[in-house]
């Protein structure tokens, strides 16, 4: 905890024009095995879903586990968590399960508010970014249907299919865009579709992706304005998002291959953009911890940086929204943690400092240990109003206008604290307890004979 801050302080006072690429892996979470893990709106909590059914949340400040959710009416063999994701307001969590069921959480009450059963298998389930409450999901079946839009009550809610360019139903995978106007929809035959969700479900827009027979996996970038298509190809797609298009115009528009020579042999298995959608990251399957990074408007390969071997493949990247960090999901079910390389700048505090790279040896002067006059105490001065515009950076309010709206004010940063009783030190304090009213007694008892005797001598004196 004690290095987290100290890099924290560090980056606060570092230029604006700092490299902001991962660079190595910092810390390693483990914590049953995971399956799949998404953020909430800003990166204070992680969810992660386990091969035993439990929804794990990190909070990312302390890194330590939070609360764990896993229904009561489980029994037996537990089904693993497939899909996890945070509504906007970061209130809700959906969840996908091996044996066809989608749960939906109430993550400040701990409860399940909504369950679907006989789902089937999916791939991903996602709240629709239309509605900040998560009242909509997208569902996206492994096998034997498209994509779907329905409510998250368990009954009475109509399914509506997504559309597409093909003559029958294709299997895929949905995301919403950042404002919830447009799904995007990659399928088992290659092929990005756009649907506009803000009416009637329509098909506005669809692009076959060269050498791909199947989109495994859509990632957006935070700031709604690129999306990633990792296929079973050699490269990576990517392409940039225009959600104010009009109705005739292309939203996803000027396509970019990203592919790497050292991985030609392999298929990528996860990509992600970092929260300013500076870069592309981009992860191979069945191979070494391999991170491929890429230049994003350009394409070029900037370099491949190396892991840990045990991770042993990883399945999925997920960027945090607002820092210059990632997560990579190791198929060992651990938590790798990217960031970038932690650099001591103490001259950012006092541009007067010099940083010494060898021992110099110091010359004393001649007259540094001489007696000196005393020097008169000059009173000290009132404070000066502060001027707003000569504050540091730091000192600045600052407002991340990729993820945030008007309405973040209503949104569930973190879940309040929870003190849980531990029995051994409850049944300690009781035994100290009982202890403590029989020392009281014992006392309260001699105090009482002892008034009760010298009441008695001062009788007999009397007498006598």
């Amino acid at each position: 905890a004690r290095g987290r801050r100290a890099r924290a302080m560090f980056r606060a006072f570092e230029p604006p024009n700092a490299r902001r690429m991962w660079e190595v892996v910092e810390d390693r979470l483990a914590r049953e095995r995971t399956t799949c893990c998404a953020w909430n709106r800003r990166g204070t909590m992680l969810a992660c879903g386990t091969s035993n059914g439990t929804i794990v949340i990190w909070c990312w400040d302390t890194r330590a586990t939070t609360r764990e959710f896993r229904r009561d009416e489980d029994d037996g063999e537990r089904a693993a968590v497939l899909s996890v994701h945070w509504s906007l307001d970061g209130r809700k969590i959906v969840a996908a399960k091996s044996d066809g069921v989608v749960e939906v959480w109430d993550a400040l009450e701990e409860d399940v508010i909504a369950v679907m059963s006989n789902v089937g298998l999916c791939s991903s389930v996602s709240f629709a970014a239309s509605n900040a409450s998560g009242t909509t999901v997208i569902v996206s079946p492994s096998v034997g249907r498209a994509p779907y839009v329905r409510g998250t009550s368990a009954r009475g809610q109509k399914e509506a299919e997504l559309p597409s360019s093909h003559d029958v139903a294709v299997t895929g995978l949905a995301v919403s865009s950042k404002k919830g106007r447009y799904v995007f929809v990659g399928d088992a035959r290659g092929t990005v579709s756009v649907v506009d969700a803000s009416g009637e479900l329509r098909l506005v827009q669809s692009i076959s992706i060269p050498d791909a027979t199947l989109v495994k996996r859509l990632e957006l970038c935070r700031n709604g304005k690129h999306l990633l298509a990792v296929t079973n190809g050699q490269k990576i797609c990517g392409f940039d998002v225009d959600e104010a298009a009009s109705d005739g115009e292309d939203v996803l528009t000027r396509m970019v291959e990203y592919e790497s020579p050292s991985a030609s042999r392999l298929q990528w298995s996860a990509a992600a953009y970092p929260w300013n959608g500076e870069y592309v990251y981009g992860m191979c399957s069945g191979a070494a911890h391999e991170m491929h990074v890429w230049d994003r408007a350009s394409g070029e390969l900037k370099c491949v940086l190396e892991g840990p071997a045990e991770a042993k493949g990883v399945v999925q990247l997920a960027a945090h929204p607002i820092r210059d960090v990632g997560i990579a999901l190791g198929s060992n079910g651990n938590i790798y943690v990217w960031a970038r390389k932690h650099k001591e700048d103490w001259s950012a505090f006092d541009p007067t400092f010099t940083t010494l790279v060898d021992n110099k040896e110091y010359v004393e002067k001649e007259d540094e240990f001489d007696a000196k006059p005393p020097v008169e105490k000059q009173p000290p001065r009132a404070l000066e109003a502060l001027d707003p515009a000569r504050l540091p950076d730091l000192l600045k309010p600052t407002v991340n206008d990729y993820y945030t709206d008007d309405t973040d004010d209503d949104v569930l940063h973190a879940l309040p604290i929870r003190i849980k009783p531990n029995p051994e030190v409850a049944k300690l304090m009781e035994e100290r307890k009982a202890k403590w009213a029989k020392k009281a007694a014992r006392k309260e008892r001699e105090e009482r004979e002892k008034t009760e005797a010298a009441k008695k001598a001062k009788e007999t004196g009397g007498e006598n």
